[in-house]
C-alpha cells in the first residue's frame, strides 16, 4: 500500500504539470464516434423478424396491418462523463465505448429496430454533437434498401438535478424526428441546476481533479482504453462552462461553439420552439431517489412546466428501477412554520431519516453514553438526514452500505426505483389535475415506455438475464486499493472523526460528486434495460414518428412481450394513448403474448456477417436468439385512474391498482380477455385505464434489489447487498425469480370535451 502511495503522489505530480498541455490537446487524442463495422441485414432476416409477429398476431386474431417495433430511446455513450468515468477497467468498465457501438450493437445483439443517443448535454462539446450526428446519419446509411432494418434517432439528455424539491425537475431525454443536419440544432441544450447548493449527475466535478489524472494513469494500459484520453476528457470538461452562451438570444443567432444552458423545464421548452424541429421530450427515472430530492411531486411541472406538444411520453421502466406505481408514505414532512421534519415508519417504509437516528443512537448506547445523550444525538442525526436529502446519508459517520437495509425503499414495488419517490411515479401524474384555471383543468396525458438507460453504448440490454456487470449499470471498484483510495476523501473527512456523533453534510460541500450519492447501495438496484415498443405500418421514421405521436407505444422491462390494448366504442375500435369523450360503459380489450425464450449464443447471420472476434467483444457472444418457444403469459392486471376533480381530494384514493386482474390460461399462443366499466357511466367522471401484463416469472437480474433477511414482523434485519465491485464475484448475476412485465399506454375516457 506504501509503495502505491508513493506512485500516486508521483503521477499526481506529473499530472498537474501536464494539464497546460493537455489544454492545448496536444497529448492524448480526442475520443471520437468510432467505426461502424455492421452492414444492415439482409431482407430475408428482416421479413423473419416480423413474420414471427404475425404469426402471433394470427393465433390472437389481431385485425390491423401494424406491426410491433421494439427500440431503446435512452441509450449514453462514453461521450457522457459518468459513462466515461466507469467505462474505467479500474472501475470494472470495459473501456471506452462510443456511439458506433450502438448501432452495432442495436443490430446484432439486441436486435432492435431503432434506437437513440442521449448523451448528457451538459459536457457535450459542439464537436462531440457533431460527431454523434454524423455517426448516427452513418448507421442509417447502413441499411441495405428501402426498408430499413434498423432506425437511429438523434438527441441528448437534459440533465437537471435541484438542490431541494422546489428547484428539482429531474432528467428528461430530448429526441428529434429527422436525422438531417438542417433539421438539428446547432447546440445541444444542457440543464443548469437553480440554487448554491445544487449539482448536475455528469458535471465535472464527478471526479476529484487529481484523482481523474492518477487513477487512470496508474492503471493497467489496456488495449481498448487510452487512459490519457480518459484524463484529458475530464479534464476538458472541467473548461467546457467558460463559453456559455448569453440569455435572451434566439437560438439561431448564437454562437455555434457556445454552451447553451437551462433552468427549467419551460425554458427548454421555449428555445426546442424556437428550434421548431419535431421533438419529443421525455422524463425517466422520475421517481428515483439518487439524485431527486425527498418531497418532490408532479404538481409544480404540470402547473408551470409542461408542454402538450413535446412531452408526451414517460419512462415507466428503465435498468435504473421502474417508476410506475403510487405509494402514500414520504422521506420527509414539510411543516406549516416552513421547517421539515422526519415522518414515522410505516408498514412498507422505513425512512432513511429514521434509520439515520437508529444507527447513531446504537453506536452512542454501545460507546456507554447516557440514554438521554444518545437520543439528542439521534434527533439530530434525524434532522440532518431530511434537511440534506439525497446526502443524508453522509450523517453517518463511516457508514457501510449494509447499515441501511431497506431504509427509503418502497418494499412492495415491482423494481421500484432507489430511494423511491412515490409523487414523482405514473400513477401520481395521471391522478394529478392542475386547477389553476378553472375553464381549463390541466392534465397529464403520457404514453407509457420503457428504455435501457445503459452507460455503455449498447441499447436494448435486456434480451438476456446475463453478464450483470457488463449489461447492466452496475460496476464499480476492482479491487480494495481502488476502493480505498475512492473512499479516503470520505472516511478522512473532518465531520467524520466520531462516529457517535452525527455528521452535518451541509458541511461537506467540497466533497465531489461521486461521493454525495449512494454510489455502493444503489448496485443492487440496477437492472438490464427495458423496451420501447411502438405499434406503426412499418420501421420508416415517419411511421414510427407518427405512431408515437399518437401514444401508441408501451414498454417492457426488456423482453418483447407483444401486447394490445384497445378501447371499443361504437363498432370503432381505439387504440392504447387514444383519448375519447364518451358518457357510455366503456368496453375494452387486451391480447398478449409472451416473449420467446432465448438460444445460447448468436444467430447464424450474425457471426456471417461480422468478425467473430468484434461479436465476442461486443456482445460477448449472447445475443438475441428467439427459439420457437413462448412464454406464458400468467396474468393481465388493469390499473384505473379517476383524476382529480377538486384540489382537496386525496390521490391515494384515486387510484385503483390493481382495479381488474385476470387469469391467463397456460398457452404460449398468448392471452386474450375482455372487460367494461359499468362504473364509468353512472359516476359520470373522467378515468383512466391501462394494462399491465405479467409474464411468467424467471431469474432476473437484482430482483431480490437488497436482498433481505426478515424477522417474523416482516422487518428487514440483514441485507446481503449485491455489489457491482469487488466485494460481489462478477459471475454472480444475482438472479430472483420475477415477472417480466409490459404497460400499455393508458386510454383517457374524458365525460365532457376539457381542451
Amino acid at each position: 500500500m506504501k509503495k502505491f502511495f508513493i506512485a500516486l503522489v508521483a503521477i499526481l505530480v506529473l499530472g498537474l504539470l501536464a494539464i497546460p498541455v493537455l489544454d492545448r490537446g496536444y497529448l492524448w487524442p480526442y475520443q471520437d464516434a468510432g467505426n461502424i463495422k455492421g452492414t444492415g441485414l439482409a431482407t430475408a432476416v428482416v421479413q423473419e423478424r416480423e413474420a414471427l409477429i404475425k404469426l402471433a398476431k394470427d393465433d390472437l386474431n389481431v385485425e390491423n396491418d401494424k406491426v410491433i417495433y421494439f427500440g431503446d430511446f435512452h441509450v449514453h455513450s462514453t461521450f457522457s462523463a459518468d459513462a466515461m468515468l466507469f467505462s474505467l477497467p479500474i472501475l470494472g468498465g470495459e473501456g471506452v465505448r462510443p456511439i458506433a457501438d450502438a448501432c452495432d450493437f442495436a443490430r446484432y445483439c439486441s436486435n432492435l429496430d431503432f434506437f437513440s443517443m442521449n448523451d448528457h448535454a451538459e459536457l457535450l462539446t459542439t464537436r462531440q454533437w457533431i460527431d454523434t450526428i454524423d455517426s448516427l446519419q452513418a448507421c442509417a446509411a447502413t441499411n441495405e434498401d428501402s426498408n430499413p432494418d434498423l432506425t437511429p434517432f438523434v438527441g441528448w439528455e437534459w440533465t437537471q438535478q435541484g438542490s431541494n424539491a422546489f428547484n428539482h425537475y429531474g432528467h428528461k431525454n430530448v429526441i428529434f424526428k429527422s436525422i438531417d443536419d438542417e433539421e438539428l440544432p446547432t447546440r445541444p441544450i444542457g440543464a443548469i441546476t437553480a440554487g448554491e447548493e445544487g449539482t448536475n449527475i455528469g458535471t465535472a466535478n464527478l471526479m476529484p481533479s487529481a484523482l481523474r489524472i492518477s487513477t487512470q494513469l496508474i492503471a493497467p494500459i489496456d488495449e481498448k482504453v487510452d487512459f490519457g484520453m480518459a484524463a484529458r476528457y475530464f479534464y476538458a470538461s472541467s473548461k467546457i462552462m467558460d463559453n456559455v452562451c448569453p440569455d435572451g438570444v434566439d437560438v439561431r443567432d448564437l454562437p455555434n461553439d457556445c454552451k447553451e444552458l437551462t433552468k427549467t423545464p419551460k425554458e427548454l421548452f421555449n428555445k426546442l420552439n424556437e428550434w421548431n424541429f419535431p421533438t419529443l421530450v421525455i422524463p425517466h427515472g422520475a421517481a428515483w431517489g439518487i439524485y431527486t430530492p425527498m418531497g418532490v411531486s408532479w404538481d409544480k411541472q404540470l402547473a408551470d412546466h409542461q408542454d402538450e406538444n413535446l412531452n408526451i411520453l414517460l419512462e415507466v421502466y428503465s435498468g435504473h428501477g421502474n417508476s410506475e406505481e403510487f405509494r402514500d408514505f414520504t422521506g420527509i414532512i414539510f411543516n406549516p412554520d416552513g421547517t421539515k421534519s422526519c415522518p414515522a415508519t410505516s408498514e412498507n417504509y422505513v425512512p432513511g431519516c429514521q434509520k439515520a437516528g437508529e444507527l447513531i443512537y446504537e453506536r452512542c448506547i454501545e460507546a456507554g453514553l447516557l440514554k438521554e445523550e444518545c437520543q439528542k444525538r439521534a434527533e439530530q442525526a434525524k434532522q440532518y438526514y431530511v434537511d440534506h436529502g439525497v446526502r443524508g446519508f453522509l450523517t453517518v459517520p463511516n457508514s457501510e452500505a449494509a447499515d441501511w437495509l431497506d431504509s427509503g425503499q418502497c418494499r412492495d414495488c415491482y423494481f421500484g426505483s432507489f430511494n423511491y419517490r412515490p409523487k414523482m411515479s405514473a400513477q401520481y401524474a395521471l391522478a394529478l389535475t392542475n386547477f389553476d384555471d378553472p375553464l381549463s383543468l390541466k392534465r397529464f396525458k403520457f404514453g407509457f415506455i420503457g428504455s435501457s438507460d445503459v452507460h455503455s453504448a449498447q441499447p436494448g440490454t435486456g434480451y438476456k438475464q446475463i453478464y450483470r456487470t457488463i449489461l447492466t449499470d452496475s460496476r464499480g471498484p476492482i479491487n480494495e486499493d481502488v476502493f480505498n483510495l475512492l473512499g479516503s476523501s470520505l472516511v478522512d473527512h473532518p465531520e467524520n472523526q466520531d462516529p457517535t456523533q452525527p455528521a452535518d453534510p451541509g458541511k461537506m460541500y467540497d466533497l465531489p460528486g461521486f461521493f454525495q450519492a449512494e454510489t455502493e447501495r444503489i448496485g443492487s438496484y440496477l437492472q438490464t434495460g427495458g423496451l420501447v415498443a411502438v405499434h406503426a405500418k412499418s420501421r420508416h421514421r415517419n411511421e414510427l414518428w407518427d405512431a408515437i405521436q399518437n401514444r401508441e407505444v408501451y414498454g417492457t422491462s426488456g423482453e418483447k412481450i407483444l401486447l394490445w390494448f384497445d378501447l371499443e366504442e361504437n363498432e370503432k375500435s381505439y387504440a392504447m394513448g387514444s383519448e375519447v369523450i364518451t358518457k357510455a360503459k366503456p368496453n375494452f380489450r387486451v391480447k398478449a403474448v409472451g416473449s420467446h425464450k432465448q438460444k445460447p449464443g448468436c444467430p447464424e447471420y450474425v457471426t456471417t456477417n461480422l468478425d467473430p472476434k468484434y461479436v465476442e467483444d461486443l456482445c460477448k457472444g449472447e445475443c438475441y436468439n428467439p427459439s420457437d418457444e413462448r412464454y406464458i403469459i400468467e396474468k393481465i392486471e388493469i390499473i384505473k385512474v379517476t383524476p382529480q376533480m377538486n384540489p382537496n381530494e386525496k390521490i391515494t384514493n384515486l387510484i385503483q391498482d390493481p382495479w381488474r386482474t385476470f387469469e391467463c390460461p397456460e398457452s404460449e399462443a398468448g392471452c386474450i380477455v375482455y372487460f367494461s366499466d359499468e362504473d364509468y357511466e353512472t359516476d359520470n367522471r373522467d378515468a383512466t385505464y391501462y394494462a399491465r401484463v405479467l409474464q411468467e416469472p424467471t431469474g432476473r437480474i437484482n430482483a431480490g434489489r437488497e436482498r433481505c433477511e426478515y424477522d417474523e414482523n416482516g422487518n428487514c434485519i440483514k441485507v446481503n447487498i449485491c455489489y457491482g465491485d469487488f466485494r460481489t464475484d462478477p459471475n454472480d448475476n444475482c438472479l430472483t425469480e420475477e415477472y417480466a412485465k409490459a404497460w400499455s399506454s393508458p386510454i383517457y375516457l374524458l365525460t365532457e370535451d376539457r381542451n
